[in-house]
Parts: C-alpha cells; sequence; structure tokens
C-alpha cells in the first residue's frame, strides 16, 4: 500500500521505493532488538522488572521507541529520496500514521471475522470454579 504511494509521490520507481522500504523494515527490526535490550538492562538495573512495567514506563519505551526510529529514519529518506530533513520528518510522521491506522484496522477486522470463542479466564478463576463444582458434588 505505502511503496506504490510512495512511486506517485516521489516519482520514483518500484524497485526504488521498494528497496527504501526493505531497508527501513530490516532496519527497525534491529533496531527494535537493540532497543529493547538496551531498555531491559535499564530496568534491570533500576531494580524493575521489565514485564511488570507500569504505565509511564510502557508509555515512555513505546515514544522512545518510536523517536529513535525517526532519528534513524529521517537521514535515510533525505539521502534516498533527496529531501529536506522538514520533508524527511513529514513522511516519516505520515507514514508512522499509516501503519498504527492500517494496524488497528486490520486486527478489528481480524477480531471480527475469527472472534474468540470464550474469554480468557485466569488459572485462579478457574481452580475457583472447580472448588465450587467439587464442594457442590460433595453435599
Amino acid at each position: 500500500m505505502l511503496i506504490p504511494a510512495g512511486t506517485v509521490f516521489f516519482d520514483k520507481g518500484l524497485a526504488d521505493i521498494g528497496v527504501l522500504g526493505a531497508v527501513l523494515l530490516v532496519k527497525a527490526v534491529l533496531l527494535g532488538l537493540l532497543y529493547n535490550w538496551v531498555f531491559d538492562k535499564f530496568d534491570a538495573r533500576s531494580g524493575r522488572v521489565s514485564s511488570e512495567r507500569k504505565l509511564p514506563g510502557r508509555i515512555v519505551h513505546a515514544v522512545g521507541f518510536e523517536f529513535t526510529l525517526l532519528v534513524t529514519s529521517v537521514p535515510l529518506y533525505c539521502w534516498w529520496l533527496n529531501i529536506t530533513v522538514v520533508e524527511a520528518v513529514t513522511v516519516d510522521l505520515v507514514v508512522t500514521s499509516l501503519v498504527v491506522a492500517y494496524t488497528y484496522l486490520f486486527t478489528l477486522a481480524y477480531d471480527r471475522l475469527f472472534p474468540v470463542a470464550t474469554r480468557f479466564r485466569s488459572p485462579i478463576s478457574m481452580a475457583t470454579e472447580l472448588r465450587c463444582k467439587s464442594t457442590a458434588f460433595a453435599t
């Protein structure tokens, strides 16, 4: 979806925009691994467990990662597309917004097409339910 739009908007060939997309994708994956590793190490040194991160910590993590992606993508956009820094930031914000919107709509459609048959029940609630049923049979 973004690559054909990029070919029209930037007057570049499909291969040019496609390779840029692939480079940005690989960069995002590798940067994600490194960023999460560093963030988890920082949490551990601060005495926090990353899986128990509170809402403010999760917001800092997400915003920090997106900012890191932006900072590392802008030079690539400038060089590859021969555009200014302001144009590159705009392109990155538009692309990021479209990816977020697509992800939301895709998961919404998926959840509607393939609904989960039952609600998730924690092991504790299932054990309580079993105990109540076994007590009812005992009396």
